[in-house]
């Protein structure tokens, strides 16, 4: 019986270990943004570095709807950089041999978007589901906060990817990707 129990605690000591190990992702650096141009590291832009991209800070509202059921309507206030402006910063021209491109997280997230969802197509905030929508740049948010109120904008779940709804019914709240730690640009 004793050692039973013995090689229970044994597994459930490993288990545990295994459990916080695999934890520590989410608390990786993600103060930081390595861009890269086909896997192959471009520039490293600290939060600072981002937010200086620009002459002030750029704050934007977002929306979005979920894909679960029943479906909610979410709002967000974002700050930071527009994503292209930060992409063409670091290539050093225009992004018209782009393809695609591949947003990663601290947490081992990895999506990848075309060129066109985040960069060409005009997206929106809409303040209701019925509204017309305010046209809003893609973003690599700096400060972030749920609802619409600035005031309460903090560095938590930062960086982070924010981007429009092409219509007010357009899911995309599960692609708000936080912790961004590399954009890597895709030419083919």
């Amino acid at each position: 019986m004793k050692l039973k129990s013995t090689k229970l605690l044994s597994v459930l000591l490993v288990l545990s270990l295994v459990i916080c190990f695999a934890s520590f992702s989410a608390f990786a650096d993600t103060s930081s943004v390595v861009v890269k141009l086909d896997g192959v590291a471009l520039e490293t832009y600290t939060s600072t570095q981002l937010n200086a991209l620009n002459q002030t800070p750029l704050q934007r509202l977002y929306s979005a709807k979920d894909d679960c059921h029943p479906r909610n309507y979410y709002y967000y206030c974002a700050e930071g950089p527009d994503l292209e402006d930060v992409l063409v910063d670091a290539l050093g021209t225009d992004l018209s041999n782009i393809v695609s491109i591949q947003v990663k997280t601290a947490d081992n997230d990895s999506t990848t978007f075309t060129k066109a969802e985040l960069i060409d197509d005009t997206r929106y905030y809409f303040s209701s589901p019925t509204s017309d929508g305010d046209e809003v740049k893609t973003v690599i948010a700096t400060k972030q906060a749920s609802g619409t109120d600035y005031s309460n904008l903090s560095t938590s779940e930062c960086l982070r990817l924010f981007y429009g709804q092409t219509t007010s019914e357009d899911e995309v709240r599960q692609n708000y990707m936080k912790y961004v730690n590399e954009i890597n640009l895709l030419t083919n």
